[in-house]
């Protein structure tokens, strides 16, 4: 149930990502919404590091968490604030699309 969470909220960025590039772009602030309630749940701002990838971290809680740190996380984000957490990793722009890369859900900790 999870993991269909995270490929459905993948595949939804993805779609978003890929519709937006064609014309900008994914730089900037981008709310996040909870699958389970449809409520809109963080603010994600997507940035372009000097290695020419794309990286996101969270800017804001639009939604009290249980534990305001990432609990969950395995790597080294484990025990770290929410706020500034990065999220999204490594994505690389190629043509007018967005690939490869890693999004981790705070929640689960799952990538």
């Amino acid at each position: 149930m999870i993991m269909k969470r995270l490929i459905t909220f993948f595949v939804a960025m993805c779609a978003c990502l890929a519709s937006y590039a064609q014309s900008n772009d994914i730089i900037g602030k981008w709310t996040t919404i909870d699958d389970e309630t449809g409520q809109a749940k963080s603010v994600v701002e997507i940035f372009k590091k000097s290695d020419g990838q794309y990286y996101g971290k969270i800017v804001k809680l639009l939604q009290k968490p249980q534990n305001e740190n990432c609990v969950n996380c395995k790597d080294d984000r484990k025990n770290k604030p929410l706020i500034g957490l990065e999220i999204i990793r490594n994505i690389q722009k190629k043509g007018n699309e967005f690939t490869g890369g890693t999004i981790t859900d705070p929640k689960t900790g799952k990538t």
